[in-house]
């Protein structure tokens, strides 16, 4: 999973673009469905547990259904304002190094499908990148 961080200069917060490569290990084939899940990242801050909903930017041009053969790959893009609806956003702050330290490591996207019992969950980062004040569109 590579993931590059965005500061946004709006009181946002950073934001977090996620590039996650997905690859099936398994000897069988899945089915991923892309209108009846939904992912999330996850990550502790301050002895607590965050989990906020991603949005998902790019995945594929098919139908809802996506099968996924065993070895096969297919990369997800998402991305969100990692702090925006927790207490950890401060208005007026700009510099979040210390809190994105402490996150990083516990740092996970999960995929969940409640309507085929999957769950995924990627917690190898591969590489982070900061570029600050850098526009998000």
């Amino acid at each position: 999973m590579n993931s590059e961080f965005i500061d946004e200069e709006n009181g946002d917060g950073p934001y977090f673009n996620f590039n996650c490569i997905v690859k099936n290990v398994s000897s069988d084939s899945i089915l991923l469905n892309s209108s009846t899940s939904h992912f999330y990242v996850e990550f502790v801050f301050k002895n607590r547990v965050f989990k906020e909903e991603l949005n998902v930017l790019q995945w594929h041009d098919k139908e809802d259904l996506f099968p996924l053969a065993s070895c096969e790959k297919v990369n997800i893009i998402m991305g969100i304002y990692i702090f925006l609806g927790t207490n950890i956003l401060e208005e007026y702050k700009e510099d979040y190094t210390i809190e994105l330290k402490e996150i990083l490591p516990t740092l996970k996207v999960m995929y969940v499908d409640k309507s085929s019992n999957i769950k995924l969950i990627l917690s190898d980062l591969d590489c982070v990148e900061f570029n600050p004040r850098t526009e998000h569109y």
